[in-house]
């Protein structure tokens, strides 16, 4: 079964193969699995509203699952329907290649921007403490 992911023909046909059942429960289930994950982090988001930075990551994380989930699902209705250029398997490469490298800069970002924003955060928090309200 994983002789064709590397073949080239299987990625660029004109015309895609017909799904699988496997292939279908894996995409459902993928896909399922990032939009799940989206709503569980828009829960987070309404529970740790007060803590900003941790809304700001949990954002972040919404947005990719939101729009990788939505994106593959539409990608696996023109690939189950057997639709020619739209079904095909390199939209498949595309989102998962585009998803990776946006899941990389979100990682970067974190590791980058949130310990400075943190002590920013903090310093704001001890200045604002003296001033009146």
């Amino acid at each position: 079964m994983f002789q064709r992911f590397l073949n080239f023909k299987f990625w660029f046909s004109g015309r895609p193969e017909a799904l699988t059942p496997k292939m279908l429960w894996f995409f459902l289930g993928a896909f399922g699995f990032c939009l799940i994950s989206a709503l569980v982090l828009r829960f987070l988001i309404y529970f740790f509203r007060r803590d900003v930075i941790l809304v700001k990551i949990f954002k972040k994380f919404h947005r990719l699952f939101l729009t990788v989930g939505l994106i593959g699902f539409v990608i696996l209705f023109f690939t189950y329907e057997q639709i020619i250029f739209l079904g095909s398997y390199f939209w498949y490469l595309i989102l998962f290649l585009g998803s990776l490298v946006w899941f990389i800069l979100v990682v970067v970002y974190l590791i980058k921007n949130i310990p400075k924003e943190k002590k920013e955060l903090e310093k704001r928090k001890r200045f604002e403490k003296y001033l009146p309200r």
